[in-house]
């Protein structure tokens, strides 16, 4: 497939997926299609689309996706690996626009995929501290779940799983809890003693 091929391929593939986010009326698909045309504009000659093309304000098309709050295409552009540590001229990541929106779904979507929240902009507000000025307790509440499924994720894709379970399953603390029985700790501090059975 040549450049050519890819760009009418991925352009198609937007327009499609601005139509499936229901767009109330003509006139917002047309803003939106021009955005995707600008957009697809900054492709690589040979190697298809490149994600991370900016503009004049160093924006790039997931930060646009996310300020006009196209979640679905947003969340396409970073499966096509779209860096989100690129900053825009305010410094500020994609994440911490969604934060800005207070658009919880994103906020937390783009944590998940890897997004940081330490990073500073240029008034040295991370993206928790942005949600904090919003005001949005679900962004916050976002923020926090999405930092604690990558951390999930990242442990159960190296094997961390079988850990999980042996920690909470497997450990006599937890053995109280199944049996419904009370452990406290004896004297000997490699036992626990339960209703006069050794845990």
């Amino acid at each position: 497939m040549d450049a050519g091929s890819r760009m009418s391929w991925l352009r198609n593939k937007i327009y499609r997926a601005l139509d499936e986010e229901g767009l109330q009326n003509y006139v917002e698909q047309v803003d939106a299609k021009r955005i995707v045309n600008r957009m697809v504009e900054g492709l690589e000659p040979a190697g298809g689309a490149n994600t991370n093309s900016t503009d004049s304000r160093g924006a790039t098309a997931l930060h646009w996706e996310v300020f006009e709050g196209y979640q679905y295409t947003a969340m396409l552009v970073v499966g096509y690996h779209a860096d989100q540590s690129i900053v825009d001229s305010e410094l500020q990541t994609p994440v911490m626009i969604a934060c800005a929106l207070g658009d919880a779904f994103l906020a937390k979507q783009l944590v998940v995929e890897g997004a940081c929240i330490r990073h500073k902009d240029r008034h040295g507000r991370t993206a928790m501290d942005i949600a904090k000025e919003g005001g949005s307790s679900d962004t916050i509440s976002a923020l926090k779940a999405g930092a604690s499924d990558r951390l999930v994720s990242r442990i159960s894709w190296n094997g961390g799983a079988a850990f999980f379970f042996w920690i909470t399953v497997i450990l006599p603390e937890s053995i109280s809890v199944i049996f419904g029985t009370f452990c406290v700790k004896s004297a000997n501090r490699n036992f626990y003693l339960a209703d006069g059975m050794w845990c």
